[in-house]
């Protein structure tokens, strides 16, 4: 919620029609940083899901300790994120 609140809040589409690039970068690689946090702490809950998270992300298998999963920075500036297939799709309930 509060990384979605994030993005309503700073709304990247917007800034990006209106030029302002380097904002639109700060915010999706703070969103990114966030999906890796949460990643790295739902790992022993879903580990093949966040597996799929990661490697989207760029990163590799390896999960971090405890006292590294905070250290802010850890994807690689201009790293290629890919779309990953739906991890948890919809559920119709009829």
């Amino acid at each position: 919620r509060s990384i979605n609140k994030y993005l309503e809040t700073k709304a990247p589409w917007t800034a990006f029609k209106n030029g302002y690039i380097e904002d639109v970068e700060t915010t999706l690689y703070v969103s990114a940083e966030c999906l890796r946090v949460v990643s790295e702490i739902l790992y022993p809950l879903m580990p093949k899901k966040m597996n799929i998270v990661r490697e989207s992300l760029g990163l590799t298998n390896k999960i971090v300790s405890l006292n590294e999963i905070g250290k802010y920075g850890q994807i690689l500036v201009n790293s290629k994120i890919n779309q990953p297939d739906v991890l948890f799709p919809r559920i119709e309930i009829k």
